[in-house]
């Protein structure tokens, strides 16, 4: 299997560079893994979260396949939790039935259904697009 970290790189590098994205959000720096711990945070922002890899074991001991979830977070700070909800709408067109290439790794993914926003503090939103599909080494043949 790929590292978890590996693809949560990718897809934080894939983010940093989209121009609908970074339409919305203050800056790329605003991209970030979801367990970052910094003391400064800028809204709206987007945090990628991988939430589990499972092997895939029915295709073999030598199969190298994982099934992927995973969530992307759109964080807003405003009265509405409108732009949230527009940030994470730009993210699942990027990504459901779509093909994805990393670093030794590609998957096609698959949106699980949008999340709306929801109030987290008085004006912070956050909205969820989580996302589902396996990954295979790049030597492999979907």
């Amino acid at each position: 299997m790929i590292s978890d970290n590996i693809i949560q790189a990718d897809f934080v590098t894939d983010l940093k560079a989209d121009a609908a994205v970074l339409a919305i959000i203050a800056a790329a720096t605003e991209v970030k893994e979801d367990q970052y711990q910094g003391t400064v945070f800028v809204y709206p922002a987007v945090r990628v979260s991988i939430e589990s890899q499972t092997p895939i074991t029915n295709r073999g001991p030598s199969c190298d396949h994982a099934r992927l979830r995973m969530t992307l977070y759109a964080y807003t700070e405003e009265a509405s939790s409108k732009n949230a909800d527009i940030l994470a709408g730009i993210m699942n067109a990027k990504y459901h039935r779509r093909f994805f290439r990393g670093t030794g790794w590609f998957i096609w993914l698959y949106s699980s259904g949008l999340r709306s926003a929801v109030r987290i503090t008085e004006r912070l939103w956050r909205a969820d697009v989580p996302l589902i599909g396996t990954v295979y080494p790049s030597t492999a043949t979907p």
